[in-house]
């Protein structure tokens, strides 16, 4: 009976488990690049956002508080239009990047550090937010539906996605 060259196996198995392992750590910015492509990033009316219900938001773990917090937070007002930002009332952002939310996607990065680790986790960490201002960076409408939107092209419900929105409109803006 022929005895085992472990040293054989082991050039065989330690790259099988070096592949899984790396497999495992892409996939999930894989299938959210995937997930990408299924939203156009250019919206020409406004956006239906729902505001979930103080049951829904508590499901997702918010306390009273949280949800208070939220429901104050109101929307930035910002809109870009034909490539030129536009505050609330309708007076023009100047930018120096035309046709774009580069500063918006700016604000949100800056504003990572301060995000609230469910967050964090909802969004995918680092490959969804990325993924998320990839979208908003190329949007034309409201810095708000830029956000929902994004967040509802990575898979989120309506409720997360409303969340989200929420937070970052407040953190960043």
């Amino acid at each position: 009976m022929k005895k085992l060259d472990l040293t054989k196996i082991g050039r065989v198995l330690a790259p099988a488990l070096v592949a899984t392992l790396v497999m495992t750590s892409v996939a999930p910015a894989v299938s959210v690049y995937a997930q990408e492509k299924q939203i156009p990033a250019t919206q020409k009316e406004e956006v239906d956002i729902e505001v979930p219900s103080k049951e829904e938001l508590e499901r997702l773990g918010l306390s009273e508080q949280e949800i208070q917090e939220l429901m104050q937070v109101s929307d930035t007002g910002i809109t870009l239009k034909d490539g030129v930002a536009y505050d609330q009332n309708g007076d023009r952002i100047l930018s120096r990047e035309r046709g774009k939310l580069k500063w918006a996607v700016k604000l949100l990065r800056a504003a990572w550090k301060k995000v609230p680790s469910k967050v964090k986790k909802t969004l995918g960490g680092v490959a969804g937010f990325e993924s998320l201002l990839s979208f908003i960076d190329h949007f034309t409408g409201k810095v708000s539906d830029a956000i929902y939107l994004g967040c509802r092209k990575l898979g989120m419900s309506k409720t997360v996605s409303w969340w989200v929105m929420k937070v970052l409109t407040f953190i960043a803006f």
